[in-house]
């Protein structure tokens, strides 16, 4: 099998998994999909998947294309292997990239098969393959505004919103103060440090309604 054809089968699972799992209601998230605005994002168009090695340069790399197409609000770089790259390497880069994104409406977020990531035993974060995804702030922004009363976030631990961040100044809940730094060696990365898309979703609208599921 050809590299493309290898590649092209990738992103074909990533996107298998976001329409079976992502896109699919959850009773520990009020009854909204893990990503409440996936379907609605995938159907327009507005997600692009890219396949690469996981590397600070690799990831910044696909910036310039991502930020030249207005469409897109969500890039997702996939690494090639399933086990090339730990959850806590993961944890790492998101936080290299997090030092210089913001500064253009960017933020990155991570993926991975064995991320500890869950809300009451729901593994939100554990996707086919390693992961970072590069978001457009002022849409994750919208997006974590109108799931502030859905219903969205009331299984969350104050452990699962700690430190869940948009920007440095921003926490998912103001009263828990947030923390942005490069994660060392022996720091605990079983908690959030930014928000994921599957929490803070990019997606095609500009009112960002929460779907009726009922």
């Amino acid at each position: 099998m050809s590299v493309a054809a290898d590649h092209a089968e990738i992103v074909r699972e990533v996107c298998q998994y976001v329409i079976d799992f992502v896109e699919q209601p959850q009773p520990k998230l009020g009854n909204l999909p893990v990503c409440p605005f996936a379907r609605k994002a995938r159907l327009e168009n507005r997600i692009q998947y890219e396949v690469l090695e996981l590397t600070r340069e690799g990831v910044l790399a696909q910036v310039p294309l991502f930020t030249a197409k207005p469409e897109l609000h969500l890039m997702i770089c996939v690494h090639p292997s399933r086990d090339g790259v730990s959850s806590a390497e993961v944890y790492r880069l998101v936080d290299v990239l997090n030092e210089v994104l913001p500064a253009m409406n960017l933020s990155a977020l991570g993926g991975h098969p064995e991320d500890p990531f869950n809300i009451d035993g729901l593994y939100t974060r554990r996707e086919p393959y390693p992961s970072v995804q590069l978001l457009r702030l002022d849409v994750g922004e919208r997006a974590h505004q109108s799931l502030k009363n859905s219903g969205y976030y009331d299984h969350w631990s104050e452990s699962n919103l700690r430190g869940v961040s948009l920007r440095p100044d921003q926490t998912l809940m103001p009263q828990i103060p947030g923390q942005r730094r490069a994660i060392g060696q022996n720091d605990d990365v079983s908690g959030p440090r930014r928000v994921h898309p599957r929490h803070a979703p990019a997606k095609g609208n500009t009112e960002w309604a929460i779907p009726d599921l009922s």
